[in-house]
């Protein structure tokens, strides 16, 4: 594209969508960038001294970003296509609400160290203290509608912790009930075996479904492929043990993860898939993947066709509670071979044949994007999928800023999201909905 046609081109972009627009464009040199930047400085409108933002991407390329600053101090960005080139379809996703942000500034500042005991520490005192606000939010169904307990499972290598949540009418009838497996955030690198106690019960009750929730061991003490192989075995022994937690994986067998969780879950998706263990013949298939905001491939190793599409790492490295940094933090502790789909699910060879899968992804987190592509893969791949977006949300939102409407949102769309997996395999939730 010429400079007079993309001059044509973006006149009748900003004349029509003022109020709608970021959009990308690809300029064939910096020289071009810089004169067309002038040409469009000349717009009254485009006076603002941050309009421009530039990325080079190679030697002869540049992307520009052109933001409109709209007049309350806000960004409203459009998504779609701009002639053959691609606009940044997600940025809009970044920018928070005012209810979130009064409650990010409360927020104490991300945990700036290298040291492992230090960063855990640091990273547990907050959960602490937000874990205290968020009981404040949470109603717990009745003690006697569920019964909770705590096993010790042999591993390869060891032993770890799971919780099983186990469902108890008071009507005393005898059910039999699906399979959750649920493996917790923490970067790979601590565990809080009661973490998402609340929400669990929660689902147990409401759902009736029997939980396991998996507390691996950690990095870096054990670091790849460590966490995947406890799981992975926590699982087998989930259906192996089902009939003791009232269960059938005939019923539904569904995996799920947050964040490094959820990047567990999806690896462990794959590797069921291909293991003879899980036949459905037999019963034992996983009928549903459940990831929230899952890591699905490393930062370091992004095939070239899948670059343009990845740029919340850049756009959000500053993020609340997993800035960038953080992140690298995590994978320097975790230890992965990138190139593993145990660690990149997105780099598989296929994902025919996995389960269906629902994702909940966070506007305002590194890791949006690639939740986003991961799910456009399985979908061109047959796999039936849904996602949940929630604009200017940050990642692990649900634990740091509790009590808000787009937090409870989050919460009840995690369930509604477990009930939608369940319904695909033929399981009607009947039970009555709980109290957010």
């Amino acid at each position: 594209m010429n400079m007079g046609s993309l001059g044509v081109l973006l006149s009748r972009i900003i004349t029509k969508h003022w109020f709608k627009g970021c959009f990308e464009i690809r300029c064939p040199t910096i020289l071009s960038y810089r004169r067309y930047s002038q040409r469009l400085k000349q717009i009254p409108d485009f006076q603002h001294p941050h309009l421009f933002r530039t990325r080079a991407i190679t030697m002869s390329t540049t992307i520009v970003i052109l933001t409109p600053v709209v007049p309350n101090g806000g960004t409203i960005i459009m998504e779609g296509l701009v002639g053959s080139n691609r606009i940044i379809q997600y940025t809009h996703l970044a920018t928070p609400s005012a209810e979130i942000i009064a409650a990010l500034s409360r927020l104490p500042s991300p945990i700036d160290t290298n040291d492992p005991e230090a960063f855990k520490a640091g990273f547990l005192a907050g959960l602490d203290s937000s874990n205290a606000i968020r009981k404040t939010f949470m109603t717990c169904p009745p003690d006697d509608e569920l019964q909770v307990t705590e096993r010790i499972i042999p591993v390869d290598g060891g032993e770890i912790s799971v919780l099983t949540y186990v469902p108890t009418p008071r009507d005393h009838v005898k059910d039999i009930f699906p399979l959750f497996v649920w493996i917790h955030g923490g970067g790979w690198s601590f565990t809080i075996l009661k973490l998402d106690d609340f929400m669990l019960r929660r689902i147990c009750f409401e759902l009736k479904i029997s939980i396991v929730s998996v507390a691996h061991r950690v990095a870096p003490e054990f670091p790849f492929p460590v966490p995947v192989n406890d799981c992975y075995e926590a699982l087998k022994w989930t259906v192996s043990n089902a009939s003791d937690l009232s269960a059938s994986p005939a019923k539904g067998l569904i995996i799920g993860g947050c964040s490094s969780g959820g990047n567990i879950a999806a690896a462990l998706a794959l590797r069921a898939r291909d293991d003879p263990f899980f036949n459905k013949e037999g019963g034992k298939a996983i009928t549903g993947q459940l990831l929230q905001v899952p890591a699905v491939i490393h930062p370091d190793v992004v095939p070239a066709k899948y670059k343009p599409e990845l740029l919340s790492y850049e756009q959000c490295k500053d993020a609340p509670v997993l800035p960038a940094k953080n992140m690298y933090t995590f994978l320097k502790f975790y230890k992965p071979d990138p190139y593993s789909p145990l660690f990149s699910p997105l780099l598989a060879s296929s994902h025919e044949g996995l389960p269906p899968a629902y994702l909940q992804i966070s506007g305002m987190d590194p890791l949006r994007d690639e939740c986003f592509l991961y799910e456009k893969v399985l979908k061109r791949s047959g796999v039936i999928t849904k996602l949940d977006v929630y604009t200017g949300y940050i990642h692990g939102g649900n634990y740091t800023l509790p009590g808000l409407e787009i937090t409870r949102m989050y919460e009840q769309d995690f369930v509604e999201g477990i009930r939608w997996l369940l319904q695909l395999n033929g399981h009607e939730v009947t039970s009555p909905a709980s109290s957010k």
